[in-house]
């Protein structure tokens, strides 16, 4: 996890990360598994949100951080109330998480006393067409923001094809969340003799979407699969209903999902990339979903597709489960054959390497290098 403009060790320890500001519009799961990280690291983590707390989005996550704070309705109080935060809670940095981009293209202009680093969880212009008002802000984010962070490398470099980046960033996946490992003693569902694979997140009906699934359920399904689907949104989803063998799941919060989903057989990694727009297939090959590294988490094996090359690569260097080219290569036989204890084990014993507290050093680096090199009118020098 190399990070690029190193200072010297002991300028790098002057620069003491103890408060940092989260801001994001709707903090999502990476934004709380980076807080429990930090937290875990003795560093305080401070949430400005816009929209809704993790506590009302997932059922957790708030405990994570050291002060809460709603910055208002309306987005001319925005940039204000950061300010006032920044004096109030001593803040070293702030730490944009996207998306969208508005506000953290705002914060970066506004000359604040504290760097602003951008984390692009999502390079958004790559999965859809966005006005020219929001590829100004995406614009801003990456090529003005003190720091950036990206999910992998490849994925940062897919982003250097379109914008002008410095060499100040770092690479961080989405990561598992340590804390919340359900106990290894979690059985295998065996109601029958089937076997049953589970889907987390989001789907949809619409067509031509890369989460719509719906023929690629029924085709496992057909295969005599039976596919456990656990959605982000708490709605009716009438048309997977409808297949046979797809049982719908209520949402969960996270630390009750990676329970309950620990004693399927294999958690399903793709997405429909036979419907995915050419300009998403890079995006879509350099990710690192937070599903993967949920059921890492419940100790799950995966099965995937060998165009995800990121996570297809970790898949078959660890023995964390399949990588297969298409869904025609996802046969019941096939699948059968897999020693299902021996790769529980697997990731068992090797998904430590992957949680979010034991990856969190370089990032608390990185935020030390960024502040050290702030030229801001301000707090820092």
């Amino acid at each position: 996890m190399a990070f690029t403009n190193t200072k010297k060790e002991d300028t790098l320890a002057e620069a003491t990360i103890r408060n940092v500001l989260f801001v994001q519009v709707n903090p999502c799961i990476r934004n709380v598994k980076i807080a429990a990280a930090l937290k875990s690291a003795g560093v305080n983590v401070h949430l400005g949100y816009v929209g809704r707390t993790p506590q009302k989005t997932y059922g957790f996550g708030n405990d994570f951080y050291a002060s809460i704070h709603d910055l208002g309705k309306w987005k001319f109080q925005h940039i204000r109330r950061v300010r006032q935060l920044i004096d109030q809670l001593n803040i070293d940095l702030i730490h944009y998480h996207n998306f969208p981009d508005e506000l953290g293209a705002r914060m970066i202009l506004a000359n604040l006393p504290v760097p602003v680093i951008y984390d692009q969880h999502d390079f958004f212009s790559q999965k859809k067409k966005l006005s020219r008002r929001r590829l100004y802000f995406e614009k801003v984010c990456n090529e003005q923001a003190d720091g950036r962070i990206y999910i992998t490398e490849k994925y940062k470099n897919l982003v250097a094809q379109k914008y002008r980046l410095d060499g100040n960033y770092t690479v961080l996946p989405n990561y598992a969340l340590g804390s919340i490992v359900p106990p290894d003693t979690a059985a295998p569902r065996r109601e029958d003799d089937k076997i049953h694979l589970v889907y987390i997140g989001l789907i949809t009906r619409y067509p031509d979407r890369v989460r719509n699934l719906i023929d690629y359920f029924r085709l496992l399904s057909e295969r005599d699969f039976v596919i456990h689907v656990y959605p982000t949104r708490s709605k009716r989803y009438p048309d997977y209903e409808a297949i046979p063998n797809v049982v719908m799941h209520k949402q969960l919060p996270l630390d009750k999902l990676v329970r309950e989903i620990a004693g399927y057989d294999l958690g399903i990694l793709f997405l429909n990339k036979d419907v995915s727009e050419m300009y998403r297939v890079e995006e879509l090959r350099h990710g690192a979903w937070n599903k993967f590294f949920d059921y890492i988490t419940a100790g799950l094996p995966v099965v995937t597709f060998d165009e995800f090359e990121f996570m297809a690569r970790i898949v078959k260097e660890n023995q964390f489960g399949l990588s297969v080219p298409s869904i025609e290569e996802i046969t019941y036989r096939r699948i059968q054959e897999l020693d299902f204890n021996h790769l529980r084990e697997q990731v068992r014993k090797n998904r430590a390497k992957f949680f979010m507290e034991n990856n969190i050093e370089p990032l608390i680096r990185f935020y030390q290098q960024t502040v050290t090199g702030f030229k801001g009118d301000g707090k820092k020098a």
